[in-house]
């Protein structure tokens, strides 16, 4: 019996470990030569920027399709203070879908001229992904610009939100 014990703590200690290293953050940098790595560690000489995902991600074993959809075609979401219903809507969108992405927050007059250069507006949100830009928020041409660069439609590693128009049976939450 004592031998079980210890066996099923052991076990215990595990799972939680396993949890914490799930929980780790998930960063994009690019080193001097431009080459971008993602690693749950930021590099030392490089520029880094955490990926935001949706705390119901398991950030380091995403599936094999995601991994290389993030390799080749990166996604950022640009935003500003005051963005309105489309700045959340789009990062409703990707953070439902399970697409990591990085949001960058125009917030000098720097940003939003370099955002012009890349887009040709000033307005936001703006997607990225790769190379291909979306501007404004359309779920449809966002899904699509997604489909493209070979995310998942669907991210079981993304809690889900119940459907409110199911009813539940009866004697059930």
């Amino acid at each position: 019996m004592k031998i079980l014990s210890s066996q099923l703590m052991a076990l215990s200690v595990l799972l939680l470990a396993s949890v914490a290293v799930q929980a780790a953050e998930l960063y994009r940098s690019v080193d001097h030569d431009g080459k971008v790595q993602y690693s749950d560690l930021p590099i030392a000489n490089g520029e880094t920027k955490t990926l935001y995902l949706d705390k119901s991600v398991p950030q380091v074993n995403l599936p094999y399709e995601t991994r290389m959809a993030m390799k080749n075609f990166p996604v950022t979401l640009y935003v500003a203070e005051g963005c309105g219903e489309g700045c959340s809507r789009g990062h409703e969108l990707l953070t439902k879908r399970g697409v990591p992405f990085i949001e960058k927050k125009l917030a000098t007059q720097d940003d939003v001229n370099n955002l012009k250069k890349l887009s040709g507006s000033n307005g936001v949100p703006v997607l990225a992904v790769g190379k291909v830009l979306e501007k404004g928020f359309l779920a449809e041409a966002w899904q699509q610009a997604l489909d493209k660069a070979g995310y998942p439609k669907f991210a079981p590693y993304v809690n889900q939100p119940k459907d409110s128009s199911v009813p539940s049976k009866a004697g059930q939450p």
